[in-house]
């Protein structure tokens, strides 16, 4: 009889320390820490001011994604040529800012469905009144995009342009406008039209101005990682869904 009763009580001990692996490999799984980087200047959709947090309509966004799966979410920021290299190298999970999908992109991460679509502004010293429309009309004159984005590689693809510069962030790009090292400055119009807002009050984005690169953004995940692609293209389509995204985009002026 006690050989059985303690067979008994082993079997329950057997059976309750499945169910607490088990349980604690789910508690486990839900409970993640998700390392996302983001462009330090693009304001107003990932951004840092000094020492402070990170901000923006992006960080926002990744911050609801990670509260709908039950994730901490930490953030770092770096130029945005430097984003690519460091998700593909496993020094990060995801990026979140304004990134659009490109082939060669494709090759270093996993792309998100968009979330937001515009093209590329023009910014010329406010002294300089002319109605531009394309980029081609300052072809012969020194012009930038921020390095790395995908508005730099289309003006150097047109061969064109004499003097094509890359600069690490917007700030650095208009402050060249500003001191006349260069004649315009192109990357995501929305970026510029908010820096523009609260700075340099010497130039000015120009109106006439038709986009040659509207691009949608995306976020982007590191490659081999499925089960974080799937979750977080199931919040975008939740966070879509319920009105989510539309606020934020309302909230930061998009």
């Amino acid at each position: 009889m006690k050989n059985v009763i303690c067979i008994n009580y082993l079997i329950s001990l057997a059976m309750m320390t499945v169910t607490v692996l088990v349980s604690s490999s789910a508690a486990s799984a839900q409970h993640r820490v998700v390392q996302a980087i983001h462009a330090d200047k693009s304001v107003p959709f990932a951004f840092r001011q000094g020492d402070g947090p990170s901000e923006g309509m992006v960080i926002d966004l990744c911050e609801a994604i990670a509260r709908d799966n039950s994730w901490e979410i930490e953030f770092k920021s770096m130029i945005f040529a430097d984003l690519l290299p460091a998700v593909a190298a496993g020094e990060a999970d995801m990026i979140c800012t304004a990134m659009s999908y490109t082939p060669e992109r494709a090759t270093q991460v996993n792309f998100t469905p968009s979330w937001y679509e515009a093209g590329e502004g023009m910014v010329v010293l406010k002294a300089d009144t002319t109605a531009y429309k394309t980029w081609t009309e300052v072809k012969d004159q020194p012009v930038g995009a921020p390095k790395g984005t995908t508005y730099y590689a289309a003006l150097e693809k047109t061969g064109v342009f004499a003097d094509l510069k890359a600069y690490d962030n917007i700030q650095a790009g208009l402050s060249a406008v500003a001191s006349g090292e260069i004649k315009a400055f192109f990357t995501l119009k929305p970026i510029q039209a908010r820096v523009l807002s609260s700075g340099f009050p010497d130039l000015r984005l120009v109106e006439s101005y038709q986009p040659s690169v509207v691009g949608a953004s995306n976020l982007a995940v590191r490659k081999g990682d499925a089960d974080l692609l799937a979750a977080v293209n199931a919040s975008l389509a939740k966070l879509a869904a319920d009105g989510t995204i539309r606020t934020l985009k309302s909230k930061w002026g998009l």
